[in-house]
């Protein structure tokens, strides 16, 4: 006969003997579900569509879809239902708890992620112009310096100019000075040429006077001399 002590050994082992075969089980069944490969990787879609129908229960047909983010108005609840008309005038049924007072996590999401791609697009557009704005800063840069170097040359001509200016004033001094002199000179000259053709008609007269009294003085000694000799040769008469 087996004691009852022998006895409680022999189940003892047999129990450990179970759940170390057990241990084994589960250790191999997650190392073959963990070595298997995976075929796709992805993330569980948050996209939601809900039923608008034609009255408050599911027993009424169903008139149109509506996509997750769709605004809506609520004009009558009904034992978890409610009557809505959307933005582009449907109206219907739909459960109530689908209706929440903030927007989902999807349209802001999109939003979002809409903002970014502008802001993306401003940014490039901003750099565009900031190199242009640093070529153009670049070149006025250069224009200034060009500028400046002009400035100077014509600031050297100026003051090569206003030396030479001031001989041609001095000059101009000096031709005003001859010219008023010369002019003087021309009267005076003017003034000798009159006197001279005054002198030439007066000398004129002279000589036709003396050449008038020449021929009366030769007139009166001719007749006197023609009278001496007639009287000499007809004798005197009285």
């Amino acid at each position: 006969m087996v004691s009852r002590s022998t006895r409680l050994e022999t189940d003892e082992g047999y129990n450990m003997k179970i759940r170390a075969f057990n241990w084994l089980f589960v250790a191999a069944t997650f190392f073959l579900l963990s070595a298997a490969p995976s075929i796709a990787s992805g993330y569980i879609t948050d996209k939601l569509e809900i039923t608008l129908r034609s009255g408050p229960s599911t027993e009424f047909r169903i008139t149109d879809m509506l996509a997750s983010g769709t605004f809506v108005d609520v004009k009558e609840e009904r034992e978890g239902w409610s009557r809505v008309t959307t933005s582009s005038g449907k109206e219907g049924w739909v459960i109530s708890r689908y209706i929440t007072q903030t927007p989902p996590a999807r349209p802001l999401l999109a939003k979002a992620l809409e903002d970014v791609e502008k802001l993306k697009e401003e940014k490039e557009k901003l750099g565009s112009e900031l190199k242009a704005a640093e070529r153009d800063a670049s070149s006025l840069s250069s224009e200034k310096k060009k500028t400046a170097a002009e400035l100077s040359s014509l600031e050297k001509e100026f003051t090569k100019w206003k030396e030479v200016s001031a001989g041609v004033v001095k000059l101009q001094e000096d031709y005003d000075s001859l010219r008023e002199s010369t002019e003087a000179e021309r009267k005076e000259l003017e003034e000798l040429r009159m006197e001279n053709r005054q002198l030439k008609a007066r000398r004129t007269v002279y000589w036709g006077l003396s050449g008038a009294l020449v021929l009366l003085v030769g007139y009166l000694l001719g007749h006197l001399y023609a009278g001496s000799r007639r009287q000499k040769a007809g004798g005197y008469r009285f």
